[in-house]
């Protein structure tokens, strides 16, 4: 029996405001959940469950945004029982944590066991 699991994808967002501060670009990178593809538009789909203040005059938790393929940054597949796949950018901030705050920080994402990286 296939056990659910939640699928996600990491974009770039460009922060306006502080672009516009700075004169350059500055992005953040959000993680989206719930992600699907959608083969008629062609098309992934995701929701925010997180929103930093920068962003929330042009995007709320709950809403969901369309992207390409091209724009995923990062992606991960989370099984309910906690085995991730994929997620490269949340195994980087784990190896630089000390080995003492990586237990909370496995809890915090919900991961039991980390598949190898094929």
């Amino acid at each position: 029996s296939d056990i659910p699991a939640y699928y996600s994808a990491k974009l770039r967002f460009r922060d306006p405001d502080e672009s516009e501060r700075t004169g350059q670009d500055c992005f953040l990178f959000l993680w989206l959940s719930g992600v699907h593809y959608h083969p008629v538009e062609r098309v992934f789909s995701g929701g925010f469950f997180e929103v930093p203040v920068e962003l929330q005059k042009w995007h709320q938790v709950g809403q969901r945004l369309a992207f390409d393929g091209d724009d995923i940054f990062d992606w991960m597949v989370l099984t309910e029982d906690g085995r991730l796949t994929g997620g490269f950018t949340l195994r980087a901030t784990r190896s630089k944590l000390p080995e003492n705050q990586r237990a909370d920080y496995d809890r915090y994402i919900g991961v039991q066991v980390y598949e190898p990286v094929i």
